[in-house]
């Protein structure tokens, strides 16, 4: 069986080159090498995801390094490659686009071909949007526009953009309102569109009570108000309050327990990972193993301590139910409140339970 360290060298010498290092002349080059050794990591680790066909993960990590050296052709073609076999031909057209212009512009015929040849083959699997904007909208200030949420720059108004097939979301959004609108494309058809006003945003209107006004609970307070007539209730409202602090307690600790195992769990591989980096001599793979340690350490602290919040919230609702008994309370008004406290006014995290009220 091949070792991590071996298949990460034999990846790293297949690989080399493949962002174009040292393809663009010293003057044309527009990252740091800090930028390039990391871009790197993240197109070898792409890689490992093709294989296992976990496309959409090998995309993104191929889009990361394309945004870090955008003057490398190797990662455009690979990540055109990637969103073809992702089942998304639209963007993989515009990919082996910017691909072949930039392998022109840096005198990469091979290169260059491959990309022409990938988007003839294309062509029947891709549609199109001719996006018209009027004029006073393409003026409004502040104007986006995006098309399923990728942005258009206003060079591509009235021309043809290459789009999935399928259903399209067309946005737009400025100071003066905003547009939207959803079509159906269908492969090898160009579609229209024109957005020739926006839409004027809602007025804010205040809201009239004739009942007194309120003050509205604290933020940062969950709490839970009891109130009864003794005289006409057959449980009185200790033990209803006791049976609603102890189903937040069971919710509380139920989240708790899932937070925290989630927590332990993900540490605990991130160590693994952690091991395997140093033994690969990978840093930028060992510095991210020790941040998803120190991320899930932090989740499985916080989920043990939701829990303990949650475990004193169903005792003390069972100690009031206990107490409440069941028969009718005296003639008056009860009230309970129970709600978490925090042990000062940085921390984040509840540390306990307070109760108040009369009963």
């Amino acid at each position: 069986m091949i070792s991590r360290r071996t298949r990460t060298a034999i990846l790293a010498a297949q690989t080399v080159g493949a962002l174009s290092f040292g393809s663009t002349p010293p003057a044309q080059a527009q990252s740091s090498n800090a930028d390039r050794d990391y871009a790197q990591g993240l197109y070898d680790e792409a890689m490992i995801d093709l294989n296992a066909k976990r496309f959409e993960i090998a995309c993104a990590k191929l889009e990361q390094a394309s945004t870090l050296v955008p003057e490398g052709v190797g990662v455009k073609l690979m990540l055109a490659e990637c969103l073809e076999g992702w089942g998304k031909p639209g963007r993989a057209y515009a990919m082996y686009d910017q691909a072949e212009r930039g392998a022109d512009a840096a005198g990469q015929a091979e290169r260059k071909k491959k990309a022409a040849d990938h988007m003839r083959a294309l062509e029947p699997r891709i549609a199109r949007l001719t996006l018209s904007v009027a004029r006073t909208v393409a003026e409004a200030a502040g104007l986006r526009i995006t098309i399923n949420g990728v942005g258009i720059a206003p060079e591509s108004f009235g021309s043809p953009i290459v789009v999935d097939p399928g259903t399209i979301t067309i946005r737009a959004s400025a100071e003066g309102g905003s547009f939207e609108r959803t079509l159906e494309v269908s492969a090898g058809s160009t579609a229209p569109l024109t957005i020739d006003s926006l839409d004027a945003p809602p007025a804010t209107t205040a809201s009239h009570s004739s009942g007194p006004a309120r003050d509205a609970p604290a933020s940062n307070e969950a709490h839970a108000n009891v109130r009864a007539r003794g005289e006409s209730q057959g449980m009185s409202g200790v033990r209803i309050g006791g049976f609603i602090v102890g189903g937040i307690g069971v919710v509380l600790g139920g989240v708790g327990v899932g937070l925290g195992t989630a927590g332990v769990l993900g540490a605990n591989q991130a160590a693994e990972d952690f091991t395997a980096a140093d033994g690969a001599g990978n840093a930028i793979a060992l510095e991210r193993a020790r941040n998803d340690h120190a991320s899930n350490a932090d989740q499985a602290t916080a989920g043990w301590v939701l829990t303990g919040v949650g475990g004193a919230a169903l005792v003390t609702g069972i100690v009031l139910v206990v107490v409440g008994g069941s028969g009718a309370e005296p003639t008056g008004t009860t009230a309970l409140r129970m709600s978490p406290w925090v042990a000062g006014a940085g921390d984040a995290l509840p540390r306990g339970v307070e109760l108040s009220g009369r009963w």
